[in-house]
């Protein structure tokens, strides 16, 4: 595992909500590090993690509606995006995803 920053994710900060839970700060410190961004509690834009109890990812696919776990990842060309999941446990995971070798086409 690197700690510099990965060319295929650009993200330059990462947020939580000002009341976001130990997991939440966790899992987007995690990602902050990984990705060398700067952590931003309750500032806007960069990647936002959070568990979907603060609302639904922006295109996260309605067949997600019918399942009680779900992870969804989604962060752009421009270093914006999304990290959220049903259950707080998850994020961490989902950051740790993002850790391992990321190619073009698992970026996709």
């Amino acid at each position: 595992m690197s700690s510099s920053p990965n060319p295929l994710l650009p993200i330059k900060t990462v947020t939580v909500a000002d009341a976001a839970t130990p997991g939440e700060q966790t899992a987007a410190r995690e990602l902050a590090r990984l990705t060398g961004a700067t952590y931003a509690p309750g500032a806007a834009g960069g990647v936002r993690v959070a568990v979907a109890t603060r609302g639904r990812p922006t295109h996260l696919p309605a067949s997600a509606d019918a399942t009680s776990a779900w992870i969804w990842l989604q962060i752009g060309d421009d270093g914006r995006g999304e990290v959220c999941a049903t259950h707080g446990a998850f994020l961490y995971a989902a950051v740790r995803l993002l850790a391992g070798p990321i190619s073009g086409f698992t970026r996709e």
